[in-house]
Formats: C-alpha cells, structure tokens, sequence
C-alpha cells in the first residue's frame, strides 16, 4: 500500500460526508418551505388563486312574460331607466356644475338660433350638427353674421355641412370678419359675383385663389 494512500482516503470520505450534508440540508429547507406553503398557508393562498380567475358578479332576473290561459300576454318585463341630475355632485372638465349647466343652455340658444337661420326645427338638428355649431361659437367666434353671410355663399345648399365647409375655409384663409368675408368673390359661371354690399370697393381677386373655386365635398367631414 502506498505510504499516502490513507490521508486520501480520508480526504475522500470527509468531502462525501460534507456533500451528503450539504444536500440533506437542502433538501431539508425545501420539505419545510413546502410544508409552509402546501400545509400551513394552504387556504391563504387557495383563496388568493380562486380571486384572481373567478369574480362574483350580480345579473338581475326579469320576472318574464306572464300569459293567461289562452297564450295572450297579461304582463310583461321592461327595462327602464332613471336619470338624475344633481348639481351638488356633478363635476365636469373641472367645471362646477352651474357654469356646465349654463353652458349647455347656451349651447341650446345657438342650435335654436342656427335652427331658424337654416330654416329647420331645432330638433332635426343631429348631434353631428349640434357639436358643430357649438364648435362655431366657441373655438372659431363666429356670430351670426358670419352665417349669414356663409349662407348667402351656399347656393341654396343650406346645411350645417356645407356651411362649416366655407366657415373652415375662411379660417385657413385668414378671415375672421364679416368685412373680409363680404370682400371675397364668389364664382357663378365665368363671372364674379360679388357679395359687398353697395358701394363698396371689390378687391382684385383671382379666380385661383377665390374661395369658391375648390372641391367642397373633400373639405367635409365625416358625420360623428
């Protein structure tokens, strides 16, 4: 046997037995986090799972239709609705809610004025229209007047499309006031017809830049 043969031997067994060691540790602390999770925390955490893929929610029944004995109907369910306004709990867009109920009926006195200008009844007005003719008043400052004097461009094509076309028109040219507006030329045929009142004085206008010399139809837009 040779002379070191034995140290090795013994070097051999003391890193088996460290390493069994070391594993039954291990797997000692695994078996009791298990034991903690599986036993300990079991209905904690199998209530924490079912919350998070089930949740408890309330359908209400009809009561149904109810016949009498010949199959005509005596009474039947039907969904209604209740609606309520309470000022001293509405906030909107950071407004109290006096200034949005102010607002609003402001917004009505506009459709209602616009309603008679276009010679309709203020409730054949969409909502598509209303929001526009809101958006005249608020965003663009455009009065009555202005209009008006849209109207007079339309040609009888009296909707709330077809004058929020020439509105928008005037806009990104720069017209803002009814003088200017009355100063811009209107094609009819291969004359200009001016919409100035008398005497005034017509501008030198070119037929290429004249508001009415453009495609109206791709200036709308789409119905909300």
């Amino acid at each position: 046997m040779p002379p070191n043969s034995r140290p090795n031997r013994t070097m051999l067994r003391r890193a088996l037995f460290l390493l069994a060691a070391c594993g039954i540790a291990a797997f000692a602390v695994l078996m009791l986090q298990l034991f903690r999770l599986q036993i300990l925390r079991h209905d904690e955490l199998e209530s924490a799972a079912l919350q998070q893929q089930l949740r408890r929610t309330a359908i209400p029944a009809s009561r149904g239709t109810i016949y009498d004995r010949e199959g005509r109907v005596l009474a039947m369910s039907a969904t209604t609705y209740t609606v309520y306004v309470s000022p001293a709990e509405i906030s909107m867009n950071g407004e109290d809610a006096e200034r949005w109920l102010q607002r609003a009926k402001q917004r009505e006195a506009w459709c209602q004025d616009a309603a008679a200008q276009f010679g309709i009844e203020p409730r054949a007005l969409t909502n598509w229209e209303r929001r526009t003719i809101a958006r005249w008043h608020e965003e663009m400052g455009i009065g009555r007047e202005m209009i008006d004097e849209a109207l007079l461009r339309a040609n009888g094509k009296n909707t709330v499309r077809y004058v929020d076309g020439i509105l928008r028109a005037w806009r990104a040219q720069g017209i803002t006031t009814i003088d200017a507006a009355r100063r811009q030329g209107q094609l009819e045929g291969s004359n200009i017809v001016m919409t100035e009142r008398p005497n005034a004085q017509p501008p030198a206008a070119s037929a290429q830049k004249d508001l009415f010399n453009r495609n109206w139809a791709a200036m709308f837009d789409e119905e909300g």
